[in-house]
């Protein structure tokens, strides 16, 4: 879970790769040390039913992400074509997005984005699957804990 947040260096609104505030976006660091596939979505909130019109799609961003191969773990600090390994082929004005590849063993970051860069502070919700470990090195952004609901989904599912 996160936040675009216009103004900010770490979770910002940077855009789409094309943009050079692109690095501004929220950046989700991981290794992976052993080759994996991958799977992720990423979603933004529903605000339909705070709407006058709740059948109405202005209210959506056009979204998408990079999956950047990165040297020590860090933040991409410039978009780099040539280290890009999965993502989003186009933004979309949808609810959700998704993209699946494979990866080698290695740090990665997950960008995601919005085109236009947004202007307000939008939640965004990234879901990531994989075969193997992914190891998060989070530095800049903060994962916050699961909702209580979900803890209470986590017991389940180890039960």
């Amino acid at each position: 879970r996160g936040t675009w947040l216009p103004g900010s260096q770490d979770s910002g609104t940077g855009g789409p790769p094309t943009d050079g505030d692109w690095p501004q976006n929220p950046q989700y660091v991981f290794d992976v040390t052993e080759a994996t596939r991958f799977c992720a979505t990423l979603s933004q909130e529903d605000s339909r039913f705070h709407k006058p019109d709740p059948l109405g799609r202005e209210d959506l961003f056009g979204i998408g992400f990079s999956i950047q191969h990165v040297k020590g773990g860090r933040r991409a600090a410039k978009f780099k074509a040539a280290e890009i390994v999965g993502g989003t082929r186009a933004f979309d004005a949808k609810r959700q997005v998704w993209a699946a590849c494979w990866l080698e063993p290695g740090s990665y970051t997950l960008v995601p984005a919005t085109q236009p860069p947004a202007s307000v502070a939008t939640p965004l919700v990234i879901t990531m699957f994989s075969d193997k470990v992914l190891n998060f090195q989070n530095a800049d952004d903060q994962m916050p804990d699961l909702a209580p609901e979900e803890e209470h989904d986590a017991d389940l599912d180890a039960a």
